[in-house]
């Protein structure tokens, strides 16, 4: 906006009296001259941008004689400001002493301010902004009570520094787990550096993002364009203790194993890693060969014991006497006792013989399997 007279323009009625006023305004030139001179109206703001600057005027008041209704208005001025991405904002504004002045800043929709500068000389304040619509109001006081008899000129600018506008820590996963376990802890990215705190002790970490394995209440710090954000919120890390870790023993009896976990409750039972179904007692008679272990839960959590091998050893046939003899005479072949049962071949053809020691009076490879119940051991080795 401009104005200008071929009078003399020593006063704010020249301006409003002269006939050879020349202006540029959106108004008609008549509510132009009794109410805005300068200023735009709520409606019809101008769009400013981020990291100009911008020179606007404070309008004097009204001519006396003229309108009496507006002597004591306000004189605002209105700005459209379009944030286009969140950071550091910075604003400048100056107003001369003798005029008084103040800037706010809006958001669109929104009656509260967000931001205030007074009319000092030379005034600058910084705010962590989204991006958004925004406007931004300049007044001076009314013109009852202020010296507003020429336009006074003030300044403004705005600047901004690309950051998040808050920090806030969300974790992976549920921060409530079992000992051995973890939550990843993240926290808003876009900072140039961090700072994580577990119960307010600094911990060693400078990204965006930890792996908690530890119980405390856990936050962060973010540093960017020269200040420091705290975190939004905190994270409480709980970790369960694990229950003791079982053991098992083993029981040997000529018709079965018999397992024993240390814990009296909450057993169940796994062969090679697999879960027994209905397997969950303090003991456990195997079926099968091969490496068995228990877990315990307690308080949702659980540990497991080390895997302990169930085998049948191959057995060994003993003697007493040569393996060669005549016809019609034997040689008595013992099996390792303590056995539910026991299979002896004779040239891979399985023998009657379901005892411990058998006559052999054939000639022939004699091998020899034992059993603990249900379960059997491989062929020995041949007797010949």
């Amino acid at each position: 906006f401009y104005a200008s007279a071929k009078t003399p323009e020593s006063t704010a009625k020249e301006y409003y009296t002269s006939e050879d006023l020349l202006w540029h305004t959106k108004l008609t030139k008549q509510r132009f001259i009794n109410l805005y001179a300068l200023d735009e109206p709520n409606e019809s703001a101008y769009d400013v941008e981020v990291g100009k600057s911008y020179i606007g005027f404070f309008t004097p008041r009204p001519n006396d004689s003229k309108n009496t209704a507006f002597i004591n208005r306000w004189d605002i001025d209105y700005y459209n400001l379009n944030i286009p991405q969140s950071g550091l904002l910075t604003v400048n504004f100056s107003a001369p002493t003798t005029a008084g002045g103040f800037l706010e800043i809006y958001r669109r929709g929104s009656d509260k301010s967000i931001l205030t500068l007074s009319w000092a000389s030379a005034s600058t304040k910084q705010i962590l902004i989204e991006s958004g619509e925004y406007r931004i109001s300049i007044y001076g006081g009314t013109g009852e009570s202020n010296s507003f008899y020429e336009f006074s000129k003030y300044t403004f600018s705005t600047s901004i520094c690309p950051m998040p506008s808050g920090m806030d820590i969300l974790a992976g996963s549920n921060n409530t787990f079992c000992e051995g376990g973890s939550v990843t802890l993240n926290a808003t990215p876009g900072f140039d550096q961090y700072k994580w705190y577990k119960d307010d002790r600094e911990i060693n970490a400078t990204s965006n993002q930890i792996v908690a394995t530890r119980a405390g209440t856990y936050r962060a710090q973010g540093f960017k364009c020269g200040i420091t954000v705290q975190s939004g919120n905190f994270v409480n890390v709980n970790v369960i203790p694990l229950p003791s870790k079982p053991t098992v023993t083993i029981q040997e009896q000529p018709d079965k194993f018999i397992l024993t976990s240390s814990s009296s409750a909450e057993n169940q039972w796994y062969l090679n890693g697999n879960m027994i179904s209905g397997a969950t007692t303090k003991t456990h008679i195997p079926e099968q060969l091969g490496a068995y272990s228990v877990k315990v839960a307690q308080n949702g959590c659980s540990n497991q014991s080390d895997g302990l091998n169930v085998k049948m050893d191959r057995p060994t046939i003993t003697y007493s006497g040569s393996t060669t003899f005549f016809e019609g005479d034997s040689l008595v072949l013992s099996a390792p006792a303590d056995y539910s049962g026991y299979k002896w071949t004779l040239n891979d053809t399985q023998l009657s013989t379901i005892v411990m020691k058998h006559a052999a009076r054939k000639s022939g490879n004699y091998r020899l399997s034992v059993q603990r119940g249900k379960l059997s051991s491989d062929f020995s080795d041949p007797i010949n």
